[in-house]
């Protein structure tokens, strides 16, 4: 059985996807490598800035902004 990611959202300027699987956000470039990864419980939505320079990640209880150059390559947070 395949699994697909709950939710994507696309940069504005087109070069980044970032991709809700599980309770991981996916950063991805525009020929879908990766270019890295977060964790957080409950992982529900994501959004460019309208510069596509921040992405904000958000779960029910909890939200990050981070810049995309500087996005975690692995998971910051320990799986509970």
């Amino acid at each position: 059985r395949g699994e697909y990611p709950k939710r994507t959202a696309v940069s504005h300027d087109g070069r980044h996807v970032c991709a809700i699987h599980g309770n991981e956000f996916i950063l991805l470039d525009d020929s879908l490598r990766e270019l890295g990864r977060q964790r957080m419980e409950y992982a529900n939505a994501a959004t460019f800035s309208p510069d596509s320079r921040l992405i904000a990640l958000a779960s029910w209880n909890k939200g990050e902004i981070w810049r995309v150059d500087a996005f975690p390559k692995e998971p910051t947070n320990k799986p509970k």
